[in-house]
């Protein structure tokens, strides 16, 4: 008898209905972002019309977005996040909200870390604007000057933690403290008494002609591309776990840092592209490593205040 079930088998098997998951019609990638440019939407249009996916963009500080998540992890709803200082994704991937890119293949100008838990995709330079005569070609020339210092506090963490990579803490802190002595309140009636601005390239390229503040500071400089390299922030983006587009989401991330659409993207942002502009020399460190000295800095500045 036992031979009929080797014929039974095979033909039950074939007679069975074995339902098989349907393609979704309507794929919403939703990308997270402190910041919603409004050249951002034309651009994400081309990637919609090419996947046949729609992509819905939310605007989240880096904070809110953890909260979100731990209140609801499974069902946060959110694909990708796009952060425009290396200090929020250090707090997000801390969290460990961010999934692998195991799928993608990235160019290396993408920086990504050992973990591949995001990418970079976007730069921006810690440059000098001064009054005419005044040299800033290294950043340390600025302690031989009154400046304005026009970085927020995410910025300025960025800023100091090459010097705590490459000093022992007791000389980053006095960098940092003699800087800070020599930084005025960044207010108009200063600026007769001010020799020169500390900001990023972004902000100055997005500056505003009539903002008299600034019409004093026409020398544009990249301190340190002669010696060991501009400082920078970054873009980054990751994909967020339990991600319901993860492949969409990977597809994205890879089109994002494509040659083309990434000098677009950053434009958008007024952000360099993570290719060489050839402008400047970056400072050799990957951006990913030097966020493990956030936390030492702030210390230091509480120190000082």
């Amino acid at each position: 008898m036992r031979w009929y079930l080797f014929i039974l088998l095979p033909l039950l098997l074939i007679g069975c209905d074995v339902p098989k998951a349907a393609p979704e019609k309507n794929p919403v990638l939703v990308i997270a972002t402190d910041q919603i440019i409004e050249g951002d939407s034309l651009l994400f249009a081309e990637f919609e019309a090419k996947h046949h996916v729609e992509i819905v963009l939310k605007q989240m500080s880096a904070d809110s977005l953890i909260e979100c998540f731990k209140n609801s992890p499974y069902s946060l709803g959110i694909d990708v996040v796009l952060l425009h200082h290396a200090y929020d994704m250090r707090k997000v991937r801390n969290e460990k909200l961010l999934e692998p890119l195991s799928l993608g293949t990235f160019p290396k100008e993408a920086f990504l870390p050992q973990s591949r838990l995001f990418i970079t995709c976007g730069i921006d330079p810690y440059v000098c604007v001064a009054k005419q005569n005044v040299r800033v070609n290294i950043y340390d020339d600025l302690n031989r000057h009154s400046f304005f210092m026009n970085l927020d506090h995410k910025s300025k963490t960025h800023f100091f933690a090459p010097y705590e990579e490459r000093l022992h803490r007791a000389k980053t802190f006095e960098k940092l403290e003699k800087l800070h002595e020599n930084a005025l309140e960044m207010n108009p009636w200063m600026k007769d008494s001010s020799d020169a601005i500390l900001t990023t390239y972004s902000d100055f390229k997005s500056l505003n002609p009539e903002d008299s503040l600034w019409n004093d500071f026409t020398e544009l400089r990249f301190p340190n591309s002669a010696t060991s390299g501009v400082f920078y922030d970054v873009l980054t983006a990751g994909i967020i776990q339990q991600s319901s587009h993860f492949s969409f989401a990977t597809e994205f991330l890879e089109w994002l840092t494509s040659s083309q659409m990434n000098q677009r993207f950053t434009a958008n942002h007024n952000y360099e592209p993570i290719r060489s502009s050839g402008k400047y020399r970056r400072f050799s460190t990957p951006p990913h490593v030097l966020m493990q000295y956030h936390t030492m800095i702030e210390r230091m500045f509480e120190e000082i205040d």
